[in-house]
C-alpha cells in the first residue's frame, strides 16, 4: 500500500510540475526563466531539477509503450484564433504527461526530440 501511494503521490507531483513548466515555457518574451521563478517562489536550480525530472519520466513512458499523437489541426475554430501559441500536435504519454509540439518547430529539433524517445532507457 505504501509504495502504491508514493507511485501515486509522485505521478500528481510530476503532472504539477510538468504544468508548472509548461507555464514557465509560456512567460512574457524576454522575461527570464530567472525573473519568473522568483515570482512564482522556485529557486532556478529547482525548476531545472523538475524540468530534468518531468522530462525523465515521459520519455520513460514513451519508451515502455507506444506513444499516441493527436492531430489538433481539427480542434482549430476560429474562436480559437485569439491563442496563437496553440500546438500543432500533442504528444500524450500513458503516464499522464504531454509534450506540445509548434508548428514552426525545426526538423532538426523534431528528428532530436524522437531520437531521443527511441533510445530513451
Amino acid at each position: 500500500m505504501n509504495s502504491q501511494t508514493s507511485l501515486v503521490a509522485e505521478n500528481i507531483r510530476l503532472r504539477q510540475w510538468a504544468e508548472m513548466i509548461r507555464e514557465c515555457q509560456h512567460r512574457p518574451r524576454g522575461m527570464k526563466i530567472e525573473a519568473w521563478c522568483d515570482q512564482y517562489g522556485i529557486t532556478k536550480s529547482n525548476y531545472y531539477y523538475r524540468l530534468k525530472r518531468v522530462r525523465k519520466a515521459c520519455l520513460q513512458a514513451a519508451a515502455s509503450s507506444s506513444p499516441e499523437f493527436v492531430d489538433l489541426t481539427s480542434m482549430l475554430h476560429p474562436e480559437n484564433s485569439l491563442n496563437a501559441e496553440m500546438p500543432a500536435a500533442v504528444l500524450n504519454c500513458p503516464s499522464g504527461l504531454s509534450l506540445a509540439i509548434s508548428d514552426n518547430a525545426s526538423p532538426q529539433f523534431l528528428q532530436s526530440l524522437i531520437g531521443a524517445m527511441i533510445h530513451a532507457q
